[in-house]
């Protein structure tokens, strides 16, 4: 690994999983006036909203690409003889 490529590496491996969080968050916030509705009145029907529905499956496949580029393309930047760190890091190879 070139010592240069390093933290660009390590910046892009954290990126992704900062890009999954910031999607889950923005999901369950987006959502969540549709849960207190149903909790509030169960058993009443919700208004049909299409923009929420856009922006859920809209974030999901964000939040999925996100995963599989970093699982498939991103190698593990941290990859050092580190006993704290494989034990938090599943390394396989």
């Amino acid at each position: 690994m070139n010592a240069n490529n390093e933290p660009r590496k390590s910046a892009l491996y954290l990126l992704l999983p900062a890009i999954q969080i910031l999607g889950t968050i923005t999901f369950i916030w987006q959502a969540m006036p549709e849960f207190r509705q149903v909790a509030i009145n169960p058993g009443e029907q919700l208004p049909r909203d299409g923009w929420s529905d856009l922006i859920s499956f809209s974030l999901l496949c964000v939040m999925q690409i996100a995963f599989w580029c970093r699982v498939r393309w991103v190698p593990i930047p941290f990859r050092r003889p580190n006993l704290i760190l494989n034990h938090v890091l599943p390394v396989s190879g």
